[in-house]
């Protein structure tokens, strides 16, 4: 595991290790998507997700047609959005379950840890994209400081976490991090590169109109 690998799964876990339901969306035959919350068990964060299922709901025929899933994890009264894109895969795993299991769980699976109905989806994570907003007093100041600068007022960061397949020999993975603000110059630096793009247009039309009249 590279430093880079581990710097992005610490900043993940950082980011959802207080969020304890994420929204989880499979994808069926048909392409429709299929959306609901699901628990994160509680383990360290070490490139996957783990979450007890049933075995015979709508997810586990969904990931028997295409293992790829989405999850969302949402936190407004922090203001930190985590949007995650892997694959999942159900396991059966005795002894993970057992270090998983919470007594909460019984309320779903009242056979506990052996019960027949529970599966173990793990969730391979592949690429996280997150935004974060700083507090009201921290928005405010941007909003200010966007008013007296011209900028659009865009308070907070985002970033996106690369994470190379647990597999041999993976490339290395990499983290981005953008900014959420526009400057006003680059806003006007655009708007001057299309300009000689609607004058040659135009251009073009008044040449079209002069070859019409000839004929």
């Amino acid at each position: 595991m590279t430093d880079n690998k581990q710097e992005a799964i610490d900043q993940l876990q950082a980011l959802i290790k207080d969020i304890g339901i994420a929204m989880l969306i499979t994808h069926d035959a048909d392409g429709e998507m299929h959306g609901r919350p699901m628990a994160t068990q509680q383990a360290p964060f070490d490139g996957r997700l783990w979450f007890f299922t049933s075995a015979k709901n709508t997810k586990t025929r969904d990931l028997a047609q295409s293992p790829q899933v989405c999850l969302v994890y949402s936190d407004s009264s922090k203001q930190r959005y985590v949007y995650i894109t892997g694959t999942g895969r159900l396991v059966r795993d005795p002894a993970k379950v057992k270090e998983l299991w919470r007594t909460a769980d019984r309320l779903w699976f009242p056979g506990g840890p052996e019960d027949a109905d529970l599966r173990l989806l793990e969730v391979t994570v592949e690429r996280a994209s997150w935004w974060t907003v700083p507090g009201m007093i921290g928005t405010a100041v941007a909003i200010v400081s966007a008013l007296a600068s011209g900028d659009t007022p865009m308070p907070g960061d985002s970033g996106t976490l690369e994470f190379a397949p647990l597999l041999p020999n993976a490339p290395r993975s990499s983290q981005r991090v953008t900014r959420l603000r526009t400057p006003a110059t680059n806003v006007t630096a655009a708007k001057k590169a299309k300009a000689p793009a609607k004058r040659g247009r135009a251009g073009g039309r008044q040449a079209a109109r002069r070859i019409g009249s000839a004929h």
